[in-house]
C-alpha cells in the first residue's frame, strides 16, 4: 500500500472520528430516574444490582441515570422468562432464556417515549447462576440500545418544545404562590439545547428570581446584622453579596458593607469589588442570577429524593 493511499485512509478515519465526536457532543443529556423492582422471581440481590448497574452504564452517553434522581422521565426494566431447564451429563447444567425490556416513560402523563427488548440466555450449575450469566450477557453497546436512547432523546426534546408555554405558565403560578424553589426546579429541568424555549425559560427564571430575592432581602439583612453583631464579618459579607441589585434593600446592604469594609480581609474586599464590577455588567449579572437559580433548583432536588413504586410505574404492553 503506497503512502498516498495511507494518507487518504488516515484522512477518512479522522473525518469519521470527528463526525462521531460532533454527534455525541450534540446529544442532549437528560436525567432519568431509574425505577427497579425490589425483587424478581429467581433473581438474587447480586443479579438485581448487576442489572441496575448495567442500565445506568448504558445511559452514560445520553444522560444521567440513577435511583432517587428527580425527573419526570423514568426508565425501568421488565423481565419476561421464556424457558428454563437443565441438561444431564457429567455435570448438570441449568439454562435460562429471558427477555429484558427497557421503557422510558413520562410520569406526568404516563406516556411511554421509547422501548427496547433483547433476548438473553445463560447457563450455570444453578438457576441463579444461569440468570446471573443472562445479565452478564446484556450488551450495553448494542446498536439497538443506542437507537432506544436516541429515540427517547428526540421525543423528549419534542415534548419540551411543544409544552414550553405550559411549563412556563406552571412555573409562573408557582412563583406567585411563593414556591420559588419548586418553580426554579421546574424551569431548570429544561436543557439549554431546547431552543427557543430555553431563552424563554431563562427570562422567566430571572423574573421569578427578582421576586424571590426581593421577598427574602429583609431576612437576609437581619441575618447579616446578626453576624456583624457577633463580629463574623466574613459570613455577613457572604450574606449581603446574595442581595440582587434590583431588590428593595440593596441600598441598605451597601450601607452595611460600608460599615464592615475595614474589618474584612483584603481578599474579601477584592472579591466584593469584583462582584460590583459584575453587577455593573448586565451579561455578568445574568450569569450570577442563573448560577444562583441553578443552585436553588439543585438544593430542591436534593431535598426531595424521588421514590417511585415500581408496580405503579410498570406497564405490560
Amino acid at each position: 500500500m503506497n503512502n498516498r493511499i495511507i494518507q487518504i485512509i488516515f484522512v477518512i478515519l479522522i473525518s469519521v472520528i470527528s463526525h462521531a465526536q460532533t454527534t455525541v457532543n450534540k446529544t442532549i443529556h437528560y436525567t432519568y430516574c431509574l425505577v427497579m423492582p425490589s425483587e424478581i422471581d429467581g433473581f438474587t440481590q447480586n443479579s438485581l444490582d448487576r442489572l441496575k448497574d448495567k442500565i445506568i452504564q448504558s445511559v452514560s452517553l445520553f444522560g444521567i441515570c440513577g435511583e432517587g434522581l428527580h425527573s419526570d422521565f423514568v426508565i425501568y426494566p421488565v423481565i419476561t422468562f421464556n424457558e428454563a431447564g437443565s441438561s444431564s451429563g457429567m455435570k448438570e447444567l441449568n439454562f435460562t432464556s429471558l427477555d429484558l425490556s427497557l421503557y422510558i416513560k413520562n410520569i406526568s402523563d404516563k406516556k411511554i417515549f421509547s422501548s427496547y427488548t433483547t433476548r438473553l440466555t445463560g447457563t450455570g450449575q444453578t438457576t441463579s447462576s444461569a440468570i446471573s450469566n443472562c445479565i452478564n450477557g446484556f450488551k450495553i453497546n448494542d446498536p439497538k440500545l443506542t437507537e432506544f436512547y436516541s429515540e427517547a432523546s428526540k421525543k423528549i426534546s419534542e415534548y419540551y418544545t411543544l409544552n414550553c408555554s405550559s411549563i412556563i405558565s406552571k412555573a409562573d403560578m408557582l412563583g406567585k404562590m411563593e414556591k420559588y424553589d419548586e418553580a426554579f426546579a421546574l424551569l431548570m429541568s429544561i436543557p439549554k439545547e431546547i431552543s427557543p424555549c430555553y431563552e424563554q425559560i431563562i427570562a422567566k427564571s430571572i423574573s421569578i428570581y427578582k421576586s424571590y430575592v426581593n421577598k427574602n432581602c429583609m431576612q437576609t439583612l437581619i441575618s447579616a446584622e446578626s453576624q456583624i453583631a457577633e463580629k463574623n464579618y466574613s459570613r455577613a459579607l457572604d450574606l449581603l453579596s446574595t442581595i440582587d441589585p434590583t431588590s428593595d434593600c440593596f441600598d441598605d446592604s451597601r450601607k452595611l458593607i460600608k460599615q464592615i469594609e475595614t474589618s474584612i480581609s483584603l481578599e474579601e474586599k477584592r472579591k466584593w469589588d469584583d462582584l460590583n464590577k459584575k453587577y455593573a455588567n448586565e451579561i455578568e449579572l445574568e450569569k450570577l442570577r442563573i448560577n444562583s437559580i441553578t443552585e436553588i433548583a439543585k438544593a430542591y432536588y436534593q431535598s426531595k429524593p424521588t421514590t417511585l413504586n415500581y408496580y405503579e410505574v410498570y406497564i405490560v404492553e
